[in-house]
């Protein structure tokens, strides 16, 4: 009988503990359940900044930039997994992530951004996060000097001289085309060109004689500080200072190492008999820069002969540079240097025409030339780094009939600037 009473005791006891156990359980289960709903989840946007490269004030179409988020955990907790949207005026661009964000902390997510047009824009960003309060969580900005970078096309290489004569257009390089790399130019330093006039066996009389000077890396702005002169003979005497015509410029526009590239442009017209030899020697005065050497065209008059041509000169500078280029899908991208040309007097007359390009940096083949609806890839080849490439090409059977005549080069992964074009037809 004592046996059954300690038996019925224990078994109390037993499930007495059991359901003290059961209780403990639930109680703690509970305060865990309490303690998450209580649990505050609270995000601040502090800030939206686009991320400039250094030294600009501009934003260019074709170049990535990051729109920085600032945000900051207000609440008690600390937060993980969490995403922030970017949007250029209403369209989604992009999407950042955060990890973790521990409470009274702050974090720069970043939303990578290519601008796809010139003009106003508006960015924002907002916070996505289901269970947190969300403060000032819709932030914008206005971009308000968006511009196209200098390494695509838009600096367009127009005509400058445009005419019929009895003559001829011949064009040389003389002793530059023999600089196996450019030419760096320090302060005070000289370079001296050679040109043998008289090989070109031209008769008659110079009815246009131009220069065309390229350089690289400027570090004087817009142009180098160059003194130029020139003579027919090596020596110390009867040296003629001449200045710049013309000149054209294109540069990066952005970031470090943007220094201006361009072509400068001398008038030699009446300097020089068709059988001279000449010397050129260019002075640096200013800051340093490169100097890919000088090319001399010449247009000559010789009523005497029945050569009759058309002629264009056609002038510029346009940096192309294909990885900074913006995908094809913006609308403000434009991979091409464009050389236009007017429509030939008397097309129907014309029994020889031929198109000239000098692009210098033109050594790796990487690019291709349209002349109309001829198209060609690595035209601009040149054995050496950073010489003038000089493509000669006949085109009567592309010129047009009815409407102007253009050259689109491109660059395919080289670094090229075409800089100058020679067009004549032959009737």
């Amino acid at each position: 009988m004592i046996k059954n009473k300690i038996r019925l005791i224990l078994i109390i006891l037993i499930i007495a503990l059991m359901l003290l156990t059961i209780l403990n359980v639930f109680i703690f289960f509970s305060l865990i359940i309490r303690q998450t709903s209580e649990t505050s989840y609270q995000l601040k946007l502090e800030s939206l900044k686009l991320n400039l490269y250094e030294g600009s004030s501009y934003v260019y179409t074709d170049i990535q930039y990051q729109i920085q988020a600032k945000v900051t955990n207000i609440g008690s907790s600390s937060i993980s997994g969490f995403q922030i949207k970017c949007y250029q005026n209403s369209t989604e661009i992009n999407t950042g992530m955060a990890a973790n964000l521990e409470s009274g902390a702050s974090i720069i997510i970043n939303c990578s951004w290519i601008p796809d047009q010139i003009g106003i824009i508006n960015l924002s960003t907002k916070i996505l996060k289901a269970d947190a309060e969300l403060s000032n969580n819709f932030t914008l900005i206005e971009v308000n000097n968006i511009s196209s970078t200098g390494y695509d096309g838009g600096s367009p290489i127009t005509t400058k001289f445009n005419g019929i004569i009895n003559g001829s257009l011949k064009y040389l390089m003389g002793n530059a085309s023999q600089i196996d790399t450019y030419e760096w130019m320090s302060s005070n330093e000289s370079y001296l060109l050679y040109y043998n006039l008289s090989s070109l066996g031209l008769t008659g009389d110079i009815h246009i004689a131009r220069m065309h000077t390229f350089f690289s890396w400027s570090y004087t702005d817009p142009i180098p500080n160059l003194t130029v002169q020139v003579n027919q003979s090596s020596g110390p005497s009867n040296w003629l200072d001449i200045e710049v015509d013309n000149y054209y410029v294109d540069r990066k526009g952005f970031g470090s190492y943007d220094f201006p590239s361009g072509t400068l442009a001398y008038n030699l017209t009446n300097l020089f008999n068709l059988n001279d030899e000449i010397f050129i020697n260019f002075t640096n005065y200013g800051s340093s820069f490169s100097i890919y050497g000088a090319s001399i065209v010449l247009i000559t008059n010789n009523s005497g002969t029945n050569n009759r041509i058309e002629y264009w000169i056609n002038e510029g500078c346009d940096i192309l540079a294909q990885k900074y280029y913006a995908p094809k899908n913006n609308p403000a991208y434009d991979p091409y240097a464009i050389i236009p040309f007017s429509q030939p007097k008397n097309p129907s007359q014309i029994n020889e025409s031929k198109l000239i390009t000098l692009v210098p940096g033109g050594d790796k083949g990487l690019n291709s030339m349209m002349f109309n609806n001829f198209e060609q890839s690595g035209i601009y080849n040149t054995s050496n780094d950073h010489l003038v490439a000089i493509n000669e090409l006949n085109v009567k059977e592309y010129l047009s009939d009815t409407n102007n005549n253009v050259v689109r080069i491109t660059d395919l992964g080289d670094y090229i600037v075409p800089s100058v074009a020679f067009l004549w037809t032959k009737y």
